[in-house]
C-alpha cells in the first residue's frame, strides 16, 4: 500500500499514470470546462473563478496532465486584485501549491503570513477553511508551532458533537461529513487523537450505493461527501468502508462526455465533483496497489 504522506503530496501520483475506462472523456471534459481566461468554469457555466480553478487544476494532475500555463496567468493576474474574498484567496494559495511538487512548493511570504493567521486564529474560521489553510501550509513546510497546533485541535475538540461528528462552525450547525473529514486530517497529520465514535459516525452515513451522504437526514449521497470521507480513511491509515460500493458509485456518476455528477439526480457533471471522482479513483488505486 502506497502511503499518503500529505493531501497535496497526493497529487504527484505514486509513480503510474492513473488509468480508467473514460479516463480521455475525463480530460476532454476538464479541457472543455477551462475559460479563454485560463479558469475553470463553475456550476453557473461562468469562468473567472478561483475556487473552481483549484478543482479543475487538481483533477488535472491527478489524471497526469500538465496544467495549462494560462492557468497560471489567471493566478498572476487575481493576484493584482486589490482586494479578494477570504475563500479566494485561500485558493488562489491552494493552487499555487499544485503548480509545483514536492519539495518545490513555494508560496509568497505574505500568503504563508496570511494562511497561518487563519490557524493562529481557528474559533473564527469553518473547519472547510482550516484544512485547506493547514494542508497548503504543510506542503511548503511552514506549520505553525506545537503551541499553536494545540489551540486549533482543541477548537476542533470543541466541535465534535456527541454522535462523533464535527461541525463546520464552532457553536451552530449540525455535524456534517465534510466537516468531519477536514477536522479528521487536521487531527491526524497533527498527531492528534481521533476516537472511534469519529470513523463510526462517519461510516454510519455512507448508503447503500457505496457513496456517503453529507448528514444522516440528507435524501442521496454526494460526491463531496465520499470524496472527502475516502481522504480522512485514507490518511489514518484505516480500511475504506464497502471499497468496492464506492468504486461504483463513481462510476454511476460519470456522465457519457466525461465530467461527474454531484449527487445521482443532478442533470449537469461540474468541475468540483469531477475532481473529487478521480481523487478517489486515485486513492482507490493506491489501496489496491501490491506493497
Amino acid at each position: 500500500m502506497t502511503e499518503v504522506y500529505s493531501f497535496f503530496d497526493i497529487f504527484d501520483g505514486n509513480g503510474q499514470l492513473l488509468d480508467y475506462k473514460g479516463r480521455e472523456e475525463d480530460i476532454a471534459y476538464l479541457q472543455r470546462e477551462m475559460a479563454a481566461d485560463g479558469s475553470f468554469r463553475g456550476r453557473n457555466g461562468k469562468g473567472g473563478d478561483l475556487y473552481f480553478t483549484f478543482f479543475g487544476a487538481a483533477a488535472m494532475r491527478l489524471l497526469g496532465e500538465d496544467i495549462p500555463g494560462c492557468v497560471q496567468d489567471f493566478i498572476t493576474r487575481c493576484r493584482s486584485r486589490d482586494a479578494m474574498a477570504m475563500v479566494d484567496r485561500l485558493f488562489l494559495s491552494g493552487t499555487e501549491c499544485l503548480l509545483g511538487s514536492a519539495g518545490e512548493r513555494k508560496l509568497p511570504e505574505d500568503d504563508l503570513a496570511w494562511c497561518s493567521s487563519l490557524l493562529t486564529e481557528p474559533d473564527r474560521h469553518q473547519t472547510h477553511h482550516l484544512f485547506l489553510a493547514f494542508a497548503i501550509l504543510e506542503s511548503v513546510g511552514e506549520l505553525p508551532g506545537e503551541s499553536f497546533l494545540g489551540d486549533i485541535q482543541r477548537e476542533l475538540y470543541r466541535r465534535r458533537t456527541s454522535q462523533g461528528g464535527f461541525r463546520n462552525t464552532p457553536r451552530m450547525g449540525p455535524p456534517l461529513v465534510t466537516a468531519t473529514a477536514a477536522a479528521v486530517y487536521i487531527l491526524v497529520r497533527s498527531a492528534a487523537e481521533v476516537g472511534t465514535e469519529v470513523w463510526d459516525w462517519l461510516a454510519a452515513n455512507q448508503t447503500v450505493t457505496g457513496g456517503f451522504c453529507l448528514h444522516p437526514w440528507s435524501p442521496w449521497p454526494d460526491l463531496l461527501s465520499t470524496g472527502t470521507s475516502v481522504v480522512a480513511f485514507r490518511v489514518a491509515g484505516r480500511p475504506l468502508p464497502a471499497e468496492d460500493g464506492i468504486a461504483r458509485f463513481i462510476e454511476l456518476q460519470q456522465g457519457k462526455g466525461g465530467g461527474y455528477r454531484l449527487f445521482p439526480r443532478s442533470r449537469c457533471a461540474d468541475v468540483e465533483s469531477t475532481f473529487y471522482a478521480i481523487l478517489v479513483r486515485r486513492l482507490i488505486e493506491e489501496v489496491s496497489a501490491p506493497c
